[in-house]
C-alpha cells in the first residue's frame, strides 16, 4: 500500500475537520440580496460536528415569511468582543463569519439540523438598507417562531440550581393546575421553600440568573413579547434547560409577597432574601408587564414615549435602537410613520421620533422627558429628547394635567428644528432653594443622627416656602398651609415618583416638626408621632428625587384670588408661588410656562427670541388646567 492511501486512512480514522471542509479558493458572496417586497429572511442551520472539533461549521437557506417557515429564534446578548486571536471560528457557507465569544458559546448548545434566525449571522450587518427593513420585520419574526431560545451565557456558579429551581416550579404548577386555589398553593408553596434553608443555594442561583447581562439588553422586550405562545419561549444556561413562563410565574409569586413586607427596613433575614429578590427580579417582571400590555394592545400602555421611558436603563450597542428595539412593540399611531434607517445621525432619530409622537398623539407630553442636566452636550433641538443618556429628568406623572383637556396644535419650522406652540407663562423663578442629596444607608449611624439630618432638612424646605409663600385671609393657618405644601412636593399623589407603599402619609410627615398642624384630625393632633426607620428612608428617598425648591414670581397678567383647594390659600396678582424643579440646571430668572397639550409645566430659558426646554416642574396652584383661565395664551417657539 503507497503512502498516499495510508496516510488517507490515517486522516479518516483521527476524522480531521480541517481536512474535510477545505474552503475553496473562489467562493460566492455570503450574502445575497433580500426581497423586502416578499418578506424575505435568511436562517442559519448547524452542521453536525466531532467531538473534537472546535469551529463550528453552518449554511444559510433564504425564506419568505409568507410561506410560514419552520424554525426558532435566538434571543442572546452580543457580548463584547474576542480579544487576541478567536479560539474558534464560525463558518457559514464555508465563509469565515466574525462572531463574539458569546454566540460561539451558544451555538455549540443549540441542536444541529434545526433552522435558527440569528440577529449578527441572518444580517448582513454592513448593510445599512437591509438592516432597517429587518428591524423591521423582528417582531413577526420573533412571533411566528416555533421557539423563541433564550440563551443566558455558561454555567457559573449557583445557575444549575437555579434552574433546577425553576424546574421544580414548572412541576409544581403541572400538578396544580387543576386544582382548586392553585395560585395560592403556589404562593405557599413559595413562601415555604423562601423558608427552608436547604433551598438556599437554588434561590441564591435565581438571583445570579436575575443578575445575568442579559436582561440589560434592550432588545429582550421585543424577543420575549411578541410571542403567541409563552410556553415556548426557553431558557438555556449552559446544558440546563427551563421554560421562561415559570420565570415569569415566579418572579410574580416573589414580588406579591414581597409587597406584604414592609420596605427599606428588614427585621427579620428572610425579609431582606425576598425583597432582594424582588429587585434582582425587576427587570422579568417590566418584561412581564409589558408581555401583558401587548397581549391586550393597550394603546396607552404602549405608547412609544412611555416604553422610552420605561426602559431607558436597558443596553443597545447602536443608540439608534433605543428606538427602533421599540418600536414595534409599541402603539402604532396610523397617520403618521417612522421610517427606520441606520443611514442618519442619532440625533436625527429622535428628532424623527419626537416629532412622530407629536403628530401621532396630538400631545406634547414628550417635552416632560427633555432636559439640560448641564453636562451632557446637546446635539439637537432641546424640544428632543435625548434617549441616549439617562439624565434622571424625567418625573412622568398620571395626575397632573396642568394644560387641561387641550390638545397639542403643534407646529414644526425651519427644517423641523423649531417646535412652535399656544402656551401660557407663568413666571420667573427669583429664588432657589437646592435639595440636600442625602445619601446614608440606615445601617451607618444610629436612628438619632438620621432624624436629626433628615428634620434639619424639612425644616429648611419648611423656612424657604414660609419665607417665599404669603397667604392671605386666614395667618393662624399659614404655618399649616406651608407645612402641607411641603408634604405636597416630597409625597403627594401629584409629585411622588414610586410605588403607593413608600408614600408616607401626612400624619407621619408631621412627626419631623415640633408644631402639630391644626388641620389635623384631633386624634392624631392630640399623640405625638416619632417617625421610624422606614418613615425616614422614604423621606430620604423622596428628597433625592427632587433637585430644587425655587420661588416663582407670577406674571402680571394673572386674576386675583387664585384657589389652592385644600392648603385654603390664595394666590393673589403679582403674587409668588412654590415649585420643584426636576433638574439641576435650573437658575433665577428662567421661565416657567404651561404648554398646550404638555402635562407639566415647563422650565424654559430664553435664547434670543426663543426658549429652550430645561426640564420640567411641579407648580402649587397650576398643576389642573389653572394657568388656562388665569393667564393670555401667546405663542412660543422652543429651539
Amino acid at each position: 500500500m503507497d503512502a498516499k492511501g495510508s496516510g488517507g486512512r490515517f486522516r479518516k480514522a483521527l476524522r480531521l475537520p480541517f481536512r474535510r471542509r477545505r474552503r475553496p479558493s473562489h467562493l460566492d458572496p455570503l450574502y445575497h440580496p433580500l426581497r423586502s417586497d416578499n418578506r424575505e429572511i435568511r436562517l442559519l442551520q448547524i452542521d453536525p460536528s466531532q467531538p473534537d472539533e472546535v469551529d463550528i461549521h453552518c449554511s444559510f437557506k433564504t425564506v419568505s415569511l409568507n410561506s410560514a417557515p419552520v424554525y426558532q429564534a435566538l434571543s442572546y446578548e452580543w457580548g463584547p468582543p474576542e480579544v487576541g486571536s478567536p479560539s474558534s471560528r464560525v463558518f457559514v457557507n464555508l465563509h469565515n463569519v466574525p462572531t463574539t465569544p458569546n454566540l460561539r458559546r451558544a451555538l455549540k448548545h443549540l441542536e444541529t439540523g434545526t433552522s435558527y434566525w440569528i440577529d449578527a449571522i441572518c444580517i448582513d450587518q454592513r448593510d445599512d438598507k437591509e438592516r432597517g427593513h429587518q428591524v423591521r420585520l423582528m417582531t413577526e419574526i420573533y412571533r411566528h417562531a416555533g421557539a423563541v431560545v433564550v440563551w443566558l451565557g455558561s454555567e457559573k456558579e449557583n445557575s444549575a440550581a437555579g434552574m433546577f429551581l425553576l424546574n421544580e416550579v414548572g412541576a409544581f404548577i403541572d400538578a396544580e393546575h387543576n386544582a382548586d386555589n392553585s395560585a395560592a398553593k403556589l404562593h405557599d408553596w413559595v413562601y415555604k421553600t423562601l423558608s427552608d434553608r436547604a433551598y438556599d443555594t437554588h434561590w441564591n442561583g435565581l438571583e445570579q440568573i436575575y443578575s445575568r447581562s442579559y436582561w440589560r439588553r434592550l432588545w429582550v422586550i421585543q424577543e420575549l413579547v411578541v410571542t403567541t405562545q409563552p410556553d415556548k419561549v426557553r431558557l438555556l444556561c449552559g446544558s440546563d434547560k427551563a421554560q421562561f413562563i415559570h420565570l415569569r410565574m415566579l418572579n410574580r409569586k416573589i414580588y406579591d409577597i414581597a409587597t406584604t413586607i414592609p420596605r427599606l427596613y428588614y427585621r427579620e433575614p428572610l425579609d431582606a432574601t425576598i425583597h432582594k429578590l424582588r429587585r434582582s427580579g425587576e427587570r422579568v417582571r417590566k418584561i412581564a408587564v409589558h408581555g401583558e400590555a401587548w397581549a391586550n394592545r393597550n394603546a396607552k400602555d404602549l405608547s412609544i414615549v412611555r416604553l422610552l421611558d420605561r426602559h431607558c436603563q436597558l443596553l443597545c450597542a447602536d443608540p439608534r435602537d433605543k428606538v427602533y428595539a421599540l418600536l414595534g412593540v409599541s402603539y402604532i399611531y396610523p397617520e403618521v410613520e417612522l421610517p427606520i434607517t441606520y443611514r442618519i445621525p442619532v440625533h436625527e432619530v429622535y428628532k424623527n421620533l419626537a416629532k412622530y409622537a407629536i403628530e401621532g398623539s396630538k400631545s406634547l407630553d414628550i417635552l416632560q422627558y427633555c432636559g439640560d442636566d448641564g453636562e451632557t452636550p446637546r446635539m439637537g433641538p432641546s424640544w428632543v429628547p435625548d434617549w441616549q443618556h439617562d439624565n434622571g429628568l424625567r418625573m412622568v406623572q398620571k395626575l397632573r394635567n396642568a394644560s387641561g383637556t387641550r390638545s397639542s396644535v403643534a407646529r414644526f419650522s425651519s427644517n423641523d428644528n423649531i417646535l412652535v406652540s399656544p402656551a401660557f407663562v407663568l413666571g420667573t423663578i427669583t429664588d432657589l432653594h437646592e435639595t440636600n442629596r442625602m445619601n446614608m444607608y440606615i445601617s451607618d449611624a444610629t436612628y438619632q443622627i438620621i432624624f436629626e439630618m433628615c428634620r434639619n432638612e424639612l425644616s429648611s424646605w419648611l423656612g424657604f416656602i414660609t419665607s417665599n409663600l404669603r397667604p392671605a385671609n386666614n395667618p393662624a393657618k399659614s404655618v399649616d398651609s406651608c407645612m402641607k405644601t411641603a408634604w405636597r412636593n416630597l409625597f403627594s399623589a401629584e409629585t411622588f415618583v414610586g410605588e403607593e407603599e413608600d408614600r408616607l402619609p401626612f400624619w407621619k410627615f408631621v412627626g419631623f416638626f415640633d408644631q402639630r398642624p391644626l388641620d389635623l384630625p384631633e386624634g392624631d393632633r392630640k399623640k405625638e408621632y416619632r417617625p421610624t426607620f422606614q418613615d425616614i428612608s422614604m423621606v430620604v428617598s423622596a428628597m433625592r428625587r427632587k433637585r430644587h425648591l425655587c420661588a416663582i414670581q407670577l406674571a402680571p397678567s394673572i386674576d386675583v384670588n387664585m384657589d389652592q383647594g385644600s392648603l385654603d390659600l390664595k394666590i393673589e396678582k403679582e403674587d409668588t408661588t412654590i415649585g420643584v424643579c426636576y433638574c439641576k440646571n435650573a437658575k433665577v430668572d428662567d421661565v416657567v410656562a404651561v404648554i398646550v397639550g404638555c402635562r407639566n409645566p415647563l422650565l424654559l430659558r430664553r435664547k434670543n427670541e426663543r426658549f429652550q426646554v430645561i426640564g420640567n416642574m411641579w407648580v402649587l396652584g397650576f398643576m389642573h388646567g389653572e394657568a388656562l383661565k388665569k393667564f393670555e395664551e401667546v405663542e412660543i417657539e422652543l429651539v
